[in-house]
């Protein structure tokens, strides 16, 4: 009786340690693939068969510099390939990114330009502008570990919800807001005290009591 006992309580302690074990594993999407802030490189990259920039080519890179802090500091790298043929068309249009870009609020010391190889030195290659900022991100996507058709445990594929991490991710415009909320700006006191007076005198817009 005393045997039949102990194995009795060793088998419910076997089953506890289990559960705890399975339990542990992360099935929550925002779990196996958080949103996290990083400095990153954002690259774009300009074709150079001209040293002359196109009026599309200026608002490419206008887009492209919006998320450039110019108070960062940061450096702006303008890289061009060495050795290839179109080597010096590619030079002359570094030089005129590097002087649309000043125009465009970059200082010109944060402004390098370096070569770059080439492995073809027949092909034309592009001109590759790249800087470093502060981004939010998750892991890379696409990782299959296992068969997915493989649901005994009834448990997310490892991909599972990681472009969805991605997509929200790059939609937030400040990233220093997943580290906490910033200070409440100042009330427009004149338009509070306008609406203050509409909604006691009981011609108030139910819009704006919501909005202010």
């Amino acid at each position: 009786m005393v045997a039949g006992t102990a194995l009795l309580v060793s088998g419910c302690a076997s089953m506890k340690r289990d559960h705890v074990t399975v339990g542990s594993v992360p099935e929550d999407y925002r779990t196996n693939h958080p949103i996290t802030l990083a400095e990153r490189e954002f690259t774009l990259d300009l074709p150079a068969e001209s040293g002359e920039l196109t009026r599309g080519e200026i608002a490419t890179i206008d887009g492209y510099l919006g998320g450039y802090d110019a108070s960062s500091g940061n450096v702006v790298r303008i890289m061009t390939p060495a050795g290839s043929a179109n080597e010096a068309a590619a030079q002359r249009k570094a030089a005129a990114i590097s002087a649309a870009m000043n125009r465009m609020g970059v200082a010109a010391g944060a402004i390098v330009t370096t070569p770059y190889g080439v492995a073809d030195t027949a092909a034309n290659a592009p001109v590759r502008i790249a800087y470093v900022r502060m981004s939010a991100g998750t892991d890379t996507c696409g990782r299959w570990p296992a068969d997915i058709s493989e649901t005994s445990e009834n448990k997310h594929y490892a991909n599972f919800g990681c472009s969805y991490q991605q997509n929200l991710a790059a939609q937030i415009a400040n990233p220093s807001d997943l580290l906490g909320k910033r200070r409440v700006g100042p009330i427009d006191a004149g338009r509070r005290g306008a609406v203050l007076d509409d909604w006691q005198s009981g011609e108030s817009n139910w819009k704006e009591t919501i909005a202010y």
